[in-house]
């Protein structure tokens, strides 16, 4: 199997379903049949071959009070799309290399395309490039994925003006990305899907134009980085970093992009590297004595309402990102003693009533408890999973129901006839696949009526928001 082949597999085994979705859905069976699926004119027809399909969207929560919408496209355009990034890998990786900031590029791993670097090599980038710099110019655009003008793809890859010239010639390959992901967001021009693996893609190809246009018009000395729409750069002056900022406003401008005014500043040294909760909790150990078990127990009881009233205290004063998924995470290198589950586990359900996307991370912990033995309280624990339901159905939060849903099929706990009337109300393709395994399960109480999950079911719904479904 040639490498070529490879990069289409991976875009759609592992690049499909995005990670906050449960992991019920994958996509592994379908990148191993693309080979013998027939998308050709001939087969589907020119109006079935471009025929506009819906996403389907997944809410997630970003921050206390905003929410980020996912999605995932239908599987023709998305195959098409695969199938078209495989054909032209070679022009994109000369594309990409045209940046110099960038470290976002896509990488060929063993079984996924994924960002060059992490998260962390922002921080490396800023502490090397502060050593004859003292002022920082800190950029963001204002909803990226969002914002990104489908025609921008072609001019990013051939220039604007050989783009316009030329907007229905499928041999500039950016086209027919312009308009296969038009074809999977029912035409729509602004905007691309958030969560698949092929959007990475896609937004590195304008935002290494970007990087590319910013260097030649700045000139020689611009150093610092793009993490997708973060940037950082580094600055002897702040009229330097001023006149940069000027520079890559109207850049952005010209691609139909603007700043975030609110995360765009200049700042200068010294800056604080890292966040003193993250120090905490990196560093932090669980006491054990020697030689008494009973204190062993006392300590790690004292020790886990001190950790997560530290995580707390952490998210009341600075409100970051991340704070409680870090601190349980690194709960995960800790074995507790079972006289101390009850307010451990009290602990963790609480903890996603303070921020709900943590819940994954939560129901794995509990869940790896429970195949331990551990005494799970499954009485407080079907209570809270019908209420976070409840809570959050009719909000359309679909992020918080799903994995309700999930956790609830992993280990067997009913939903009330009430939280069960309320889903079969639902239209989210990802929750009503969840909801009928439970049925199937016989987990969902009282006497119900699917009669809209029915009228969910025609053939228009292989096109519409309801094809997964379906």
């Amino acid at each position: 199997m040639s490498e070529g082949n490879e990069i289409a597999k991976k875009i759609i085994s592992s690049g499909y379903f995005a990670s906050q979705i449960p992991s019920e859905f994958n996509s592994t069976t379908l990148s191993e049949i693309i080979d013998s699926l027939d998308l050709t004119k001939s087969r589907l027809s020119k109006e079935g071959l471009n025929k506009w399909c819906k996403l389907i969207d997944f809410s997630i929560p970003k921050t206390e009070n905003f929410r980020r919408i996912l999605s995932v496209p239908h599987p023709l355009h998305y195959i098409l799309l695969a199938k078209l990034i495989e054909n032209n890998w070679g022009d994109l990786e000369s594309h990409f290399a045209k940046s110099q900031f960038s470290l976002t590029t896509p990488q060929i791993s063993e079984d996924r395309i994924e960002p060059k670097y992490k998260m962390s090599e922002k921080i490396n980038r800023r502490i090397h490039n502060l050593v004859l710099n003292r002022y920082i110019l800190q950029a963001d655009i204002t909803r990226y994925y969002p914002s990104i003008y489908t025609h921008s793809i072609p001019w990013a890859l051939h220039t604007k003006e050989v783009a316009k010239a030329n907007p229905r010639e499928d041999g500039y390959f950016g086209n027919v990305i312009d308009r296969l992901v038009r074809n999977m967001q029912d035409g729509q021009t602004v905007g691309i899907p958030i969560g698949p693996v092929v959007s990475l893609i896609v937004q590195e190809i304008l935002g290494t134009t970007i990087d590319d246009e910013f260097k030649r018009e700045y000139g020689d000395g611009l150093v610092g980085y793009r993490y997708t729409d973060d940037m950082e750069y580094y600055f002897s002056s702040s009229e330097e970093a001023e006149r940069a900022l000027n520079i890559l406003n109207k850049i952005l401008k010209n691609y139909g992009l603007d700043l975030n005014n609110s995360k765009t500043k200049v700042i200068k040294i010294p800056q604080v590297l890292e966040s003193e909760w993250l120090f905490f909790f990196k560093k932090y150990e669980f006491r054990k004595h020697k030689k008494d078990k009973r204190k062993s127990i006392s300590m790690q009881h004292t020790d886990i309402k001190e950790f997560f009233s530290t995580a707390f205290k952490n998210k009341i004063q600075t409100d970051e990102k991340g704070i409680l998924n870090y601190a349980v995470k690194v709960l995960r290198g800790v074995v507790i003693y079972r006289e101390n589950w009850d307010v451990f586990e009290s602990l963790l359900l609480q903890s996603i009533l303070v921020d709900s996307s943590i819940i994954p991370t939560v129901f794995e912990t509990i869940e790896g408890y429970k195949y331990r033995g551990y005494p799970l309280n499954d009485v407080r624990i079907q209570d809270f999973i019908n209420v976070l339901i409840r809570d959050n159905v009719e909000l359309r939060n679909d992020f918080e129901v799903s994995w309700a849903l999930s956790f609830a099929a992993k280990l067997n706990i009913p939903i009330k006839e009430d939280v069960s009337k309320l889903l079969l109300k639902d239209d989210n393709a990802i929750i009503n696949i969840l909801v009928m395994i439970l049925n199937s399960k016989n987990l969902l109480k009282g006497t119900l009526d699917f009669s809209h999950y029915e009228t969910l079911l025609s053939e228009e719904s292989l096109y519409d928001g309801n094809w997964l479904f379906y």
